[in-house]
């Protein structure tokens, strides 16, 4: 039989088929036998590797993490919008990252359309897989985003987006949370991603208050809190599990490791926008998350020298961004310290995005003198 071509989807399928092939027992064999050749077959495919830049005939794959980088891109414009608002930042700064980040969504996206329609066993692997399900989380995560920078200037398409995410971010992961309760997971799938869908929960309330849903949808918010609350210790147990445990990370992994302070940054936000009369709390949470910024970034700045840059390091932004927001938004409660906190996280978060768009554009120029 020929070498096999296309996506891991159709390795999977040219292995399996030379197993039934080659090591299936013929009827009336020993059960216990067919039952390993199965057992072998299936966790070949549940352990497959998804690549990140596969070339397929005539396109490159993207694959649906890039939605990070709009996660990042959106969440500091607002950040930029909010300084604006209270300390008088350029507003331009603000306006031209939400274009960038509204442009970028829309490109990502119609590329995503695409592949569902030309690729399909590919994007269905991708989606499948134990360690880039989760990821799946930034395409709702955006959606949810999104409409703080919408809303201003278009009330109906700002609710039309949020409504979409808020309605995948929960059926997600509903999804994703149970596919870890059926099992057939190994310690090496296990990686920060894994938050993505907790964090995409907790996304649901930001855009209320600027989408004039309060306090109709309060309830809404308390669940979402609440969810954070149950599932943020439970995962972030298994991800230091797996760090202790388990082998070194590869290189487009180490900047995910920051997605452990985003369910803190967020749960910040909501109980300041939603619940304002838990101030404290607010601030309380707010600390955890820049305790895990300290210690994570530095890790993550000794671990990523060895490497070029790797596209998929646009994860560490949002961290950095949503708890740039929360900063802002909890100013008023952390007096002088709270305001150098704040502009302290703008100015790291904004020159590390600028750092990631310039490794992108490099990236980009040294894949098209390649090709």
């Amino acid at each position: 039989m020929p070498a096999p071509r296309g996506g891991p989807a159709a390795r999977i399928c040219v292995a399996a088929g030379r197993s039934v092939i080659g090591g299936l027992p013929a009827p009336g064999a020993e059960p216990r036998r067919a039952a390993r050749v199965w057992s072998g077959m299936m966790s070949a495919a549940s352990t497959a590797p998804v690549a990140s830049t596969s070339v397929l005939p005539g396109s490159r794959f993207v694959p649906i993490e890039r939605f990070g980088a709009v996660m990042g891109l959106a969440t500091l414009a607002h950040a930029w919008l909010l300084a604006h608002a209270r300390y008088h930042a350029p507003w331009l700064i603000g306006a031209l990252l939400a274009a960038l980040a509204l442009l970028l969504f829309v490109v990502l996206g119609l590329r995503t359309l695409w592949q569902w329609w030309r690729m399909p066993l590919r994007v269905r692997a991708e989606w499948a897989h134990p360690q880039s399900k989760p990821l799946v989380g930034t395409l709702w995560i955006s959606l949810l985003l999104l409409p703080l920078l919408l809303a201003p200037a278009n009330m109906l398409a700002a609710r039309v987006l949020w409504g979409i995410g808020a309605l995948g971010a929960l059926a997600w992961a509903w999804h994703t949370l149970g596919s870890w309760l059926r099992g057939r997971h190994r310690l090496a799938h296990i990686n920060a991603a894994w938050l993505i869908p907790v964090v995409g929960v907790l996304d649901i309330p930001l855009a209320l208050p600027a989408l004039r849903w309060l306090p109709a949808l309060t309830p809404l918010a308390a669940f979402a809190l609440l969810f954070g609350a149950l599932f943020t210790p439970l995962v972030s147990a298994l991800i230091f599990a797996r760090m202790a445990l388990g082998r070194a990370l590869q290189p487009a992994q180490l900047a995910a490791l920051l997605i452990l302070a985003a369910p803190a940054a967020v749960a910040s936000s909501v109980l300041r926008l939603v619940f304002p009369a838990w101030p404290m709390l607010a601030l309380g949470v707010l600390l955890l998350a820049v305790f895990l910024l300290v210690l994570l970034l530095p890790q993550f700045a000794r671990d990523s020298r060895a490497h070029d840059f790797e596209a998929a390091w646009w994860t560490l932004s949002f961290p950095l961004a949503a708890t740039t927001v929360a900063a802002q938004l909890n100013t008023p409660w952390g007096g002088s310290a709270g305001l150098c906190l704040a502009l302290l996280l703008l100015a790291l978060t904004s020159a590390v995005v600028a750092a990631l768009l310039l490794g992108s554009l490099r990236l980009y120029w040294r894949g098209s003198r390649a090709r």
